[in-house]
């Protein structure tokens, strides 16, 4: 399919309480990919994020795009990987992009991403580059503890992987969801690294490229990171 056409793409979207990041996203995203499917995949905002996107669904997109919610409030078990995991269950296009709804992921990223799984590329991540002036400190450091850590995991699996905890990515969808459906126990569903926990159960000889691009600072909202999830991030690295 030639640059241009975006209807055989889809985007999965997890979000809590980001009612004041996800119009500007989605406009960007329609504006960008007119023809693209989104899944909104909502777990138990409280800031009115469910009623909105059935507000953007329900109104004029572009022609062939639609927007699908997913509302998780009455989800048993409660995370961004069990999130994206359900959102990805109601994906029927050949490729699939995962992304957060913070706005920290640029949209322009996608299209290039797209591009590489055309081409026969299996699983695509992008990879942040370094930090900018303004990021707080300690969350430099953890972040690249948790980087290393997880790196090292990857190692055993014979991958060598610059951002392994990216929240974004894309990939053949038919290949990820006959991996969920083969090996559901390998994700850590209350975590939030969907990729790395992905990234163990893939087949060994999967075509897996990076790409670079600069991580966003959140200008609206709050962010959702919290001490429990480093918790199950330990977790997920022994499973």
């Amino acid at each position: 399919m030639a640059d241009g056409e975006w209807s055989d793409l889809s985007i999965v979207i997890p979000t809590l309480n980001e009612a004041e990041n996800l119009p500007p996203l989605l406009g960007a995203l329609f504006a960008l990919y007119p023809g693209v499917k989104v899944v909104v995949a909502d777990d138990g905002s409280t800031d009115g994020t469910p009623s909105l996107v059935r507000e953007i669904a329900d109104g004029p997109l572009p022609a062939g795009s639609k927007v699908i919610l997913i509302d998780r409030c009455r989800a048993n078990i409660k995370g961004l990987t069990a999130s994206v995991l359900d959102g990805l269950r109601e994906v029927r296009s050949a490729y699939c992009v995962v992304m957060d709804g913070d706005l920290q992921h640029p949209p322009e990223v996608v299209g290039r991403m797209l591009r590489e799984l055309r081409q026969g590329v299996d699983l695509v991540a992008a990879a942040r580059l370094p930090y900018r002036e303004n990021q707080n400190w300690c969350r430099i450091v953890v972040t690249r503890i948790s980087k290393w850590i997880a790196q090292q995991r990857l190692r055993l699996c014979g991958l060598r992987i610059k951002d392994p905890l990216s929240g974004l990515f894309a990939f053949r969808t038919e290949l990820v969801q006959d991996v969920v459906a083969a090996a559901p126990g390998r994700f850590e569903l209350r975590g939030y690294k969907v990729l790395f926990d992905l990234l163990r159960a893939l087949p060994r000889r999967t075509k897996i490229i990076e790409v670079d691009y600069q991580f966003g600072f959140r200008t609206g909202g709050r962010s959702k990171l919290r001490a429990m999830h480093a918790f199950y991030f330990l977790r997920s690295i022994f499973k």
